[in-house]
């Protein structure tokens, strides 16, 4: 049944003023005058205090790793290391971006698989990946074992013992070393 409004007396209600509700997180506020930085100080344009990743004395990291500054990768163009496939990221995509799988190389450019995409992209814009931990399987990019596949079997001071995947170890024949920079990672034999 519906309401009859017409012989309803209708009061109007007061409107209460809004209460102020105190934040529950207080804002922070700089002490002092040499404590401000540009967030503050809303006519800033450029910091005045900078930041330990830029300034070239510091020992902080900088948001580079030298292994994503632009490289000379015209070791890629090499013959011996096509039989090889060579694992790389590009420096657009950064440290985060896929891992990209070398198919060939030509003329200042290299083919690249992105899972089951090819692309075109240009040789110095990308960065090998050096090996970063044990097992990894790595191959030299120079020297006459450039190309043949081995796995790492330990890191130590920016230098990495070698073994060959599946072969068996000899006591007497000393663990081929290189230096981390001399190596790239490398994808598996599918042979």
């Amino acid at each position: 049944m519906p309401i009859n409004t017409s012989s309803a007396q209708f009061r109007p209600v007061p409107l209460q003023p809004p209460r102020e509700i105190p934040p529950t997180t207080p804002l922070l506020m700089p002490s002092s005058a040499t404590e401000t930085s540009p967030a503050w100080d809303p006519s800033s344009r450029t910091p005045r205090l900078m930041s330990p990743a830029w300034d070239p004395s510091s020992r902080t990291p900088r948001p580079m790793t030298p292994a994503y500054l632009p490289q000379d990768n015209h070791w890629l163009e090499d013959v011996a290391l096509m039989r090889v496939r060579i694992k790389v990221r590009s420096l657009e995509d950064g440290p985060g971006g896929n891992v990209l799988e070398v198919t060939s190389t030509e003329m200042g450019c290299v083919k690249v698989r992105d899972g089951i995409q090819t692309r075109t992209v240009n040789l110095d814009s990308l960065a090998p990946l050096r090996p970063t931990s044990l097992e990894d399987f790595v191959t030299p990019i120079s020297g006459e074992r450039k190309g043949t596949i081995f796995k790492v079997k330990q890191i130590a001071n920016g230098q990495c013992s070698l073994r060959i995947p599946g072969a068996q170890e000899r006591k007497k024949t000393p663990d081929p070393r290189f230096s981390i920079s001399d190596l790239v990672q490398v994808f598996p034999s599918t042979r």
